[in-house]
């Protein structure tokens, strides 16, 4: 009995430690994030030495199998691919408006890459050992009880949410047109072409990574909680990154949500 016992004991420290040491990596990547400069400047990409700290998470993955320390990879592993670009390219390391556009994108196009050969080469592997999160945080388990007693309600609340995001990307598109166009007097420029194939391939790499590899790592309320303080600890530009946070997340969450 006493031998039985222990043995069902072993994965339940295993799951716990491997949900410890995920809780610290977690709070690691925040840290890193915190730390890193912002790319959407007119200086070239450097290295720096907390740049190591994607060789913790490589090794957690290939420990544990969760992909999600990918996903906390990407950062590390785009700034070297950018570094050996700028190198093979002189002319995209030059602090001018176009070469900034060069490697804003191509650092776009590394994440989403790397992102989608993360959802295609690898299988979410949860905390818990050779099982999926079936279980949800306590506000998706309300949210799916809601949904499931009150059907009529929750077909308009997916019309709602899909209104709310539908407008909100409007906006968003008309606040920075107006903020990047001069009050909508120079539309016609080159760099608002870059602007363009920018947005678009970031946008698109930001859904992969989070949407689809982290969120099936993880569950929909993680993804949201990881993008709102990922928001808060990196965001700049923005005069209070608290609100650029709660708001991101909340945004997040609701994305999420939408089938």
């Amino acid at each position: 009995k006493l031998s039985e016992d222990s043995k069902e004991k072993v994965p339940e420290t295993s799951r716990k430690q491997k949900e410890v040491w995920y809780v610290l990596m977690t709070v690691l990547y925040f840290v890193y994030r915190s730390q890193e400069e912002s790319i959407f400047t007119p200086a070239a990409f450097t290295l720096r030495w907390n740049d190591l700290v994607g060789l913790i998470f490589i090794l957690s993955f290939l420990l544990t199998r969760k992909p999600s320390y990918l996903v906390y990879a990407i950062n590390p592993f785009r700034n070297v691919v950018m570094i050996l670009l700028q190198a093979s390219w002189p002319r995209m390391k030059a602090e001018e408006t176009n070469p900034e556009y060069y490697r804003n994108i191509a650092s776009a196009s590394i994440q989403l890459c790397s992102a989608y050969a993360i959802w295609l080469l690898t299988t979410p592997q949860p905390i818990e050992v050779g099982s999926r999160w079936t279980e949800m945080t306590c506000l998706e388990t309300w949210s799916a009880c809601l949904h499931a007693r009150l059907s009529c309600l929750k077909k308009w609340l997916m019309r709602v949410d899909n209104f709310l995001l539908i407008a909100t990307g409007i906006a968003a598109v008309l606040i920075a047109l107006e903020k990047q166009t001069e009050e909508f007097r120079s539309l016609h420029t080159e760099d608002h072409g870059w602007k363009i194939i920018l947005s678009v391939v970031l946008g698109v790499a930001e859904e992969v990574t989070w949407r689809s590899v982290y969120m099936a790592d993880n569950n929909n309320t993680i993804q949201a909680f990881t993008w709102g303080v990922n928001h808060i600890v990196a965001g700049t530009g923005m005069d209070n990154p608290w609100l650029y946070g709660v708001v991101s997340g909340s945004y997040a969450f609701c994305l999420g949500a939408t089938p």
